[in-house]
Formats: structure tokens, C-alpha cells, sequence
């Protein structure tokens, strides 16, 4: 396989795994009284993440080097540890959360406010 499509379906499953995540902890949270908020934002936010996965793909094909796809740039350390550190930062912040994450803003009335990881820092 070439890195393209590895690096395509290492995503693939690395999000729908937090959707299975984030549907058992939004069901937690509604049996808690949970309400969502922003409910008409989710669907863009869904697409967006749909059209970034359809622009790494295109971009791959568009410039013919999905054979080669670090080989042929001089940026790709970069951006590569970029990405590398936000998926860090995005892990660092499900696992801080637990059961409060979600891909949805659900508040449950009188859930303790998320103090440490990241929230440490930034408050959520």
C-alpha cells in the first residue's frame, strides 16, 4: 500500500473510533439529564471534517506523489510533527475529559468542572 492510503485508513479508523467513544459517552450524558447545545452546528462540523479527509485524499491524488507522500516535500518534517502534536493534544484532552467527552456539547447539570490536562490551562 502506499503511504497515502495507510495514513488515509489509519484516520479513518482513528475517528470512527472516537465516534463509538463519543456516542457511548453522549449516552451517559443524557441518562445524566445532559442537554446538547449548538445542536444546528453539528452537522457543519461533520462536514468539515468529511471535506478534510476528501481534500488530504484529492490533494494526494492532485499532485501525483501519493507513492512518495514524504519524500517529495522538504515541509513534511513540519507539518508532520505538527500533526504529530496535535494528536497528542487531542488525546491529552479525551482522556482528561473521560466520560464528558464528546464530538457534541452536552452540559449535564452539576458536573464538576474538568480541572486538569489541558483544562488546566484553558478552562472548558
Amino acid at each position: 500500500m502506499i503511504a497515502l492510503e495507510i495514513i488515509t485508513i489509519l484516520l479513518v479508523l482513528q475517528r470512527a473510533s472516537e465516534l463509538v467513544l463519543a456516542r457511548r459517552n453522549e449516552h451517559r450524558a443524557r441518562e445524566r439529564g445532559g442537554i446538547e447545545y449548538g445542536a444546528g452546528h453539528y452537522p457543519v462540523l461533520v462536514l468539515l471534517h468529511v471535506l478534510w479527509f476528501a481534500g488530504f485524499i484529492v490533494e494526494g491524488i492532485a499532485r501525483d506523489n501519493s507513492h512518495d507522500l514524504l519524500g517529495t516535500s522538504t515541509w513534511w518534517p513540519l507539518w508532520g510533527s505538527v500533526f504529530v502534536l496535535a494528536q497528542v493534544i487531542r488525546y491529552w484532552a479525551i482522556i482528561s475529559l473521560g466520560e464528558a467527552w464528546n464530538t457534541r456539547i452536552i452540559i449535564v447539570p452539576g458536573q464538576r468542572r474538568i480541572l486538569s490536562g489541558p483544562y488546566r490551562y484553558f478552562p472548558h
